[in-house]
């Protein structure tokens, strides 16, 4: 056969019939493969979202209260995001001239991935992330052979294995916690029409807690 991409020349395939045979008998133990990777790593991501709120009150009194509730499956399993959130207020005439509001809100959210990034934004270690060991994978490799993961050798001499940095690099959990408070006050003289004082005061705190669990792993370079 002969094709113009080879400038007239012959057409030399890369790999034989045999070779072929190999990677499509649906058996890995021969060290040869059919690995869909972007199809074995990547999924279908879930969001999910709720909100209950409550609102009322009188002439004197009015309330309002949030409460709400994210959780986030990403489309590459071991990702996942959790976040709680409050948010209420007060707002009453306390006495005659003087009324009162107070706002609060808090929150607390959880993450956990494995050892590696995801890719896309996460832009620290996005050459080695799983998104990026996917595409870099061969596909005519099988997932795993003789019971170790099966990994692609890049130019640096790395191991692109996606399905083992989910499973076996370990993970990285994060929690935070988050509260802010907002207290008004606020005096209408009743000696004169329009004369108000007003004193503000608020509070905020917010914290987190990381832990990374980094784990060895052997694979089978290929």
């Amino acid at each position: 056969d002969w094709d113009e991409t080879t400038n007239g020349g012959p057409y030399t395939p890369l790999f034989t019939q045999a070779q072929v045979a190999l990677m499509t008998n649906g058996d890995d133990s021969d060290g040869w493969g059919d690995t869909d990777w972007i199809g074995e790593v990547f999924g279908t991501g879930v969001n999910t979202k709720h909100n209950i709120t409550a609102q009322g009150g009188n002439e004197t009194l009015q309330y309002f209260t949030s409460i709400g509730y994210l959780g986030q499956k990403g489309n590459i399993s071991a990702y996942t995001y959790e976040k709680y959130n409050i948010r209420s207020s007060v707002v009453s005439q306390i006495a005659k001239n003087l009324k009162m509001t107070f706002m609060i809100a808090g929150d607390m959210d959880y993450k956990s991935t494995p050892g590696f990034s995801s890719g896309g934004s996460e832009s620290e270690g996005t050459w080695m992330s799983v998104a990026r060991q996917a595409i870099a994978s061969h596909p005519y490799l099988p997932k795993t052979y003789q019971g170790y993961p099966v990994a692609t050798r890049n130019n640096y001499g790395q191991g692109s294995s996606p399905l083992a940095a989910i499973s076996e690099s370990g993970n990285n959990k994060t929690q935070g916690y988050g509260v802010h408070t907002n207290l008004d006050l606020q005096y209408s003289a009743p000696f004169l029409k329009g004369l108000t004082a007003k004193v503000m005061g608020s509070f905020d705190h917010n914290y987190s807690v990381s832990k990374i669990l980094a784990t060895p792993y052997y694979v089978m370079l290929a």
